[in-house]
């Protein structure tokens, strides 16, 4: 781990301070769970990428970012992740696939239907052939997941979400009934996620019957001469 010089604490096991990187002073944060904070699997030391000075506006400048950074690191650790570790909307989806392919199993080795799908159409189980189904989709979903870069994925936005429906017309020729039926997957990955407390959204994204009905009512409008 990196130097790091304590200025002051800012909190129950955050600390301000400054690393020294050849000839200069970089302020610096670091932050440990409870415990032993000499342990380096118990802490995270993070640049501030703020030159360090010895004056007041200086600190004040550092502090900003510094609880920022902090305020990121409970967030994690109170989700039970690790804050060194980026979750992206990629990885909680294979956790997702994981997941339904193990409650799948346990159906097939109970030889009865224990596990309900949430979110979905009825009341149907899941089996190892509707996970093959999910599977397709969420193989269909990555060059959309791409869209939204490797950013965290409780910070994803429901208005960012809400540009699947032009990315699957500009890049898929899906008919209304499959395209809902990939947008029931991208919510069943949000509960998931929120089951697990990594989000706190309840997307729902654009259905593309509502904008096709629009975009009909439309035309219909202009043949007829109307405004």
């Amino acid at each position: 781990m990196p130097n790091f010089t304590l200025v002051e604490e800012l909190d129950t096991h955050c600390k301000l301070g400054y690393q020294i990187r050849g000839v200069n002073k970089i302020w610096a944060v670091k932050m440990y769970w409870a415990g032993n904070e000499n342990n380096p699997k118990n802490t995270q030391q993070k640049s501030l990428r703020i030159p360090y000075e010895d004056s007041q506006a200086s600190k004040a400048q550092a502090r900003r970012k510094a609880n920022v950074e902090w305020r990121e690191f409970l967030e994690k650790t109170e989700a039970g992740d690790s804050p060194t570790t980026i979750r992206t909307v990629q990885s909680v989806a294979r956790n997702y696939n994981r997941h339904i392919r193990k409650l799948a199993q346990k159906n097939e080795e109970a030889k009865k239907p224990i596990h309900l799908i949430r979110g979905g159409r009825g009341e149907s189980y899941w089996t190892h052939e509707k996970v093959d189904a999910v599977e397709n989709i969420l193989g269909h979903l990555n060059g959309f997941w791409s869209t939204l870069g490797n950013k965290e994925f409780r910070h994803i936005t429901e208005r960012e979400l809400d540009t699947f429906f032009e990315w699957s017309r500009a890049n898929k020729d899906w008919s209304p009934s499959w395209t809902n039926r990939v947008i029931t997957q991208i919510r069943m990955i949000w509960l998931y996620g929120r089951d697990n407390g990594w989000t706190e959204l309840k997307p729902s994204p654009t259905q593309p019957r509502k904008i096709l009905k629009r975009e009909r009512d439309g035309i219909s409008k202009r043949k007829n001469g109307e405004q």
